[in-house]
């Protein structure tokens, strides 16, 4: 049974240097709600430099609420998260990457929105870019509370795994994250524990999420690549409710089509955008103007 009113918080490390890692440590410490425990998952593969410091030092904090567990080889960042999942005693549990930061106040104002019907809460977003505050994630995607489960399925406006609180019962009771998923992972469990009660929000910057916006044309690419196979997979996890609902199918299609041009995969965008009025033909002013922007995009990457 779990321990009612404790917060069971997970970090699992990848490649870490100890200065980051400990940021985000600290910021689960210096949480002005105290009924927590810390488990570190590491991941890091055996090759990896710093991986003996950074065992030694989470080792050697002297705080009785964190435990340090280390993965014999690297197993990927859902398996890493449901090891965490596994040892957790809390009644409610939260997710925080490693090169992010919680504010003081966040698991204390997560605690207090809980109630019967509520089965997760999330927050706003600070979002840093190599150092740098860039914009607030509700200016990017607006918030929606309540009963969500129409409007996840078309897009993930709650944002990413450190941002939400959850009974530990239920994330147990939905299977956890899929290790199959390659990225967005975090979309296929809000999906998932959205179809068992109430989403409910705080609308206020809680969390710093940190990104070095990928610094690389090759990271890029490969990243996006990992994104297309994840959202054709979740496509398929979904797949009799998405041919139920075609406007759903469309979004994604839609979302995916962007990715495609993002990496120049024009030919491939060109098939999603097919879908897209395939499953959307009757908002025919919306799709024209998807394909006017379409052909913009595509006229200056050629150029």
């Amino acid at each position: 049974m779990n321990n009612k009113n404790l917060v069971s918080i997970i970090i699992t490390t990848y490649k870490r240097d100890v200065k980051t890692l400990s940021k985000a440590i600290n910021s689960v410490l210096n949480q002005t709600y105290k009924e927590i425990e810390l488990i570190i998952i590491d991941d890091s593969p055996n090759e990896f430099s710093d991986r003996e410091n950074v065992k030694k030092y989470c080792k050697n904090i002297k705080d009785s609420r964190v435990k340090y567990l280390q993965h014999s080889k690297n197993m990927g960042a859902c398996v890493a998260r449901n090891t965490g999942i596994s040892m957790a005693k809390g009644e409610y549990i939260c997710f925080l990457d490693d090169d992010d930061e919680y504010f003081d106040e966040k698991i204390r104002k997560m605690v207090e929105k809980f109630n019967k019907e509520i089965v997760l809460v999330y927050c706003d977003i600070a979002m840093y870019q190599n150092g740098k505050y860039r914009k607030k994630y509700s200016e990017i995607q607006k918030p929606r509370v309540g009963m969500i489960y129409d409007e996840i399925m078309k897009v993930n406006f709650i944002g990413p795994t450190s941002i939400a609180l959850m009974k530990t019962s239920l994330i147990k009771e939905v299977g956890g994250f899929d290790p199959k998923m390659e990225a967005s992972q975090d979309w296929d469990l809000w999906i998932r524990i959205s179809k068992k009660g109430k989403i409910d929000y705080i609308n206020e910057v809680l969390f710093k999420y940190n990104s070095d916006g990928g610094t690389s044309t090759d990271r890029i690419s490969n990243d996006t690549n990992r994104r297309i196979r994840a959202l054709q997979y979740l496509n398929k996890k979904n797949i009799d409710y998405l041919h139920s609902n075609k406007a759903t199918y469309a979004a994604r299609k839609e979302y995916e089509m962007r990715m495609n041009i993002s990496i120049n995969k024009i030919i491939k965008a060109i098939e999603c955008y097919a879908d897209v009025i395939k499953y959307r033909p009757n908002t025919i002013f919306k799709n024209i103007i998807l394909l006017k922007a379409f052909g913009r995009i595509v006229f200056k990457k050629k150029i």
